[in-house]
């Protein structure tokens, strides 16, 4: 807000300096910024404004990126959900960014890429249809993108790496996917199963809500050489899926 450090950090920003965060510092570049809340609340109770509760908390931020909103510690921790719930529901986001521990996201202009050990999970939500009442949606577009891989935070458009191929396996014993995907790791473990896997469409009943994940047409699972985290190869990128996510009956 309106203070002296806010200023001169805003000044510095302009005029072309890098501003970096880690953790809640990644956090606060947006605003409003994710202050809390995990994946399972977040899709019980949405948006929560307070302490009271357990959705997903958005609170003010510094507000140095626009239309992308960022998480952290995302696949070590399944965030996934309370990023996708925040998106949807506020006005002020497009995309969203989960970035996991040991990596970042490295903005210039319009233009990001990943660089580290793990990935970045990118939703678009351009596409999405929500359900008329209650929680749901459809046409989300989710990828996992690994180092190397750029975004335009723009359009959305994906570009690869160089010198990543094909990736055909195995899987990793670190971390076998079993079909939570709220579970530390869960998420990654699933894109590795998906990579892996000559299905095109993946459905999951958890807390009340089915989803369904759905490989697009322009769908790949690509990796570097080497190991990265979990069991998965280095610069694994999966995707885009499209999810679709609705309560159960029973929900």
């Amino acid at each position: 807000g309106d203070s002296p450090a806010y200023g001169a950090l805003m000044a510095r920003f302009h005029s072309g300096a890098v501003v970096s965060g880690s953790s809640a510092g990644a956090a606060i570049m947006n605003d409003p910024m994710i202050g809390g809340g995990n994946s399972r609340g977040a899709l019980a109770e949405g948006v929560r404004s307070g302490e009271e509760g357990e959705g997903v908390i958005l609170e003010r931020g510094m507000g140095f990126l626009q239309n992308t909103l960022v998480d952290q510690h995302f696949l070590a921790r399944g965030r996934w959900a309370r990023l996708l719930v925040a998106v949807l529901e506020t006005d002020s986001f497009t995309f969203g960014a989960g970035i996991d521990e040991n990596t970042a996201l490295v903005v210039d202009g319009q233009s990001a890429w990943v660089a580290g050990a793990s990935g970045v999970v990118f939703f678009d939500t351009r596409e999405v249809v929500r359900e008329e009442e209650g929680l749901g949606a459809s046409g989300v577009s989710v990828t996992l993108l690994g180092a190397g891989d750029r975004v335009d935070l723009g359009t959305g458009a994906v570009e690869h790496g160089t010198g990543k191929i094909p990736w055909a396996g195995p899987m990793g014993e670190e971390n076998p996917f079993d079909s939570d995907l709220f579970r530390r790791w869960g998420l990654l473990a699933f894109f590795v199963e998906a990579g892996l896997s000559s299905d095109s469409e993946f459905n999951f009943e958890q807390d009340n809500l089915r989803f369904e994940f759905s490989k697009s047409p322009d769908f790949s699972a690509l990796a570097g050489a080497g190991s990265g985290v979990q069991g998965a190869p280095q610069g694994l990128s999966v995707g885009p899926m499209i999810l679709t996510f609705s309560p159960t009956e029973s929900g």
